[in-house]
């Protein structure tokens, strides 16, 4: 009896543990769906989501819960990047805002282009969710994940290292690993490679340059960071893609794979020691040697000035500058590597594009190779190539959707014909991928890849300019307001110097794979399609098989 007694306690206490987590939950879902239907918008109720970490690693195991009539609707939803595969599809049906409902949370998804603009601009009443940004913290706070006056703080400081002075070692940098990788791609399988292949040889590019523009470290592409350090078992190229987790947490990177980012500039120990500013040395092109300039400009003015009572100092803390430089680059290698991984198989796709894209490119180079070009002469003309990265980032941007928190107690949000009090206690999302391809703005071909729809043309002079062709909508590619994306004109000059020198020197055809069955270029094409087309997120936006179809350079 006692051997019975001794063997069902941890049963009971087992179940007991089990049932008190279901009514806390159910009690919890309850709250938030009372909560939601003040709000007098459409709900979706998902008893699990992407704050339940246990959920996460077996969602994929589960899909048939999807299938089940009824009942299965809400599985997509339960999943961070539902907004890859269906974009404004359940706005047609929910709403151009609707709520998600959870025992952890109420999001609102917002599918409205006006109320997108006013979330990402509007930085001291919208505000990011500490939750979903401190993966960009574990090394210091910095200018991607801080709110409020902290944020000011860091802008005066680093918007001074994204200067023109550093777009020229971008441009320099770019055309440079650009031709070699083409190069070593032509040497060692004659320009045959699986988007596998291919997506890692951006990944090191991108490296390769935010090493020499982010730390002025440069690297031939052969060699560099593809070599494996001593007393590493990884190069830092091998290490570079991040871990493929829907929903990254600073535990997932807190680990030895990415020392590469700190190991390029040897600054992990003491940033104030990178080279250049051990005795206030000259100005750097590099982004590195620019923030820590600015920061000691702003150091001996709190103490040429006085620091203002009660508040930070203008200056940034070592570990705030180390945030910032761990910041730029998990989110700059990544988000353009991941977009020239998207346009090379959509150029493949579109041989009319290439042909435009190669008209531009003749009239700026000739039959000169753009790899020597000058970027204040160039960079300008290429209005084409920059079109291509509009049109892939409105389609396959790194990130599908971004969301805010109102600041204080609650804020009031506009969308359409419906005025919403958003509590504290309530996230919202903007939808981008359901603003970028809903028809409403972007036309009956909204889900089709057309580069040429960006392009304006002057008629007195003839001149090409990039302009959005929504009506009555706002691109958010980069985001919006006084919050956009820091980088958008490195990953712009870098993207376009790439795309020039790919396609300055070859096209591009989907690549026959006869080891996947595949038997001519039209099986190829279709296969291409569908790898592009099957993607999800994590971090960023990425292809869920690369390996399944490939690209082939031709001359």
């Amino acid at each position: 009896m006692a051997f019975r007694a001794i063997l069902f306690t941890p049963l009971i206490l087992v179940s007991l543990a089990i049932v008190l987590t279901v009514i806390r939950r159910t009690y919890s879902l309850l709250q938030n769906y009372i909560e939601a239907r003040k709000l007098g918008i459409s709900i979706v109720i998902v008893p699990v989501e992407w704050h339940d970490q246990a959920w996460l690693l077996i969602r994929k195991s589960l899909k048939w819960i999807g299938s089940i009539p009824l009942l299965g609707y809400w599985y997509k939803y339960s999943y961070l990047g539902w907004v890859l595969d269906d974009r404004h599809k359940p706005h047609e049906k929910l709403g151009d805002v609707f709520a998600i409902v959870s025992p952890n949370a109420i999001v609102l998804e917002v599918n409205d282009p006006h109320a997108g603009l006013v979330l990402q601009r509007d930085y001291k009443t919208w505000v990011k969710p500490k939750d979903l940004y401190e993966v960009f913290d574990i090394y210091g706070p910095g200018l991607v994940s801080v709110n409020g006056e902290d944020w000011q703080r860091h802008r005066r400081i680093v918007n001074p290292a994204f200067r023109e002075q550093n777009y020229k070692l971008v441009w320099e940098e770019s055309l440079k690993q650009a031709d070699q990788m083409l190069d070593l791609r032509m040497n060692t399988t004659k320009g045959i490679a699986s988007m596998a292949d291919w997506r890692t040889d951006f990944h090191l590019l991108a490296i390769h340059v935010l090493s020499a523009a982010g730390f002025g470290h440069s690297h031939d592409f052969s060699t560099g960071l593809q070599e494996v350090p001593e007393g590493k078992t990884k190069s830092f190229a091998g290490s570079a893609e991040l871990p493929a987790h829907e929903h990254l947490t600073g535990d997932h990177l807190r680990q030895d794979e990415i020392a590469w980012i700190f190991d390029l500039a040897e600054v992990s120990r003491a940033p104030r020691r990178y080279q250049g500013f051990r005795g206030g040395g000259g100005r750097q092109a590099d982004i590195a040697s620019a923030l820590i300039e600015a920061d000691e400009a702003a150091k001996r003015e709190d103490k040429l000035n006085g620091k203002p009572f009660g508040k930070k100092p203008n200056y940034l803390s070592d570990e705030e500058l180390y945030g910032n430089l761990y910041a730029f680059n998990i989110a700059g290698f990544d988000t353009t590597a991941g977009s020239l991984s998207y346009a090379m198989p959509l150029l493949a796709l579109n041989e009319d594009v290439q042909k435009w894209v190669v008209e531009e490119l003749d009239a700026v180079f000739g039959t000169n190779s753009p790899v020597h070009s000058d970027y204040e002469t160039n960079f300008p003309k290429l209005t084409r190539c920059l079109a291509v990265m509009h049109e892939t980032i409105r389609l396959w941007g790194p990130l599908p959707e971004m969301a805010r928190v109102p600041a204080g107690d609650g804020q009031s949000l506009r969308v359409g014909d419906k005025e919403l009090f958003v509590t504290k206690d309530m996230q919202v999302s903007t939808n981008f991928y359901g603003i970028h391809a809903d028809p409403r703005w972007w036309g009956p071909a909204s889900l089709e890849w057309k580069p040429e729809r960006w392009i304006t043309k002057d008629s007195d002079t003839g001149l090409e300019s990039i302009n959005c062709p929504a009506i009555g909508a706002t691109f958010l590619g980069w985001s919006a307001g006084p919050r956009i994306c820091p980088g958008k004109k490195f990953s712009q000059v870098e993207f376009v110097a790439t795309i020039a020198t790919l396609l300055h020197k070859f096209r591009l055809k989907p690549l026959v794979m006869q080891e996947r069955g595949m038997m001519d270029e039209g099986d190829a094409r279709e296969a291409l399609r569908k790898t592009v087309a099957a993607s999800q997120f994590m971090l960023t936006t990425k292809m869920i098989a690369p390996e399944n179809a490939g690209v082939v350079l031709v001359r």
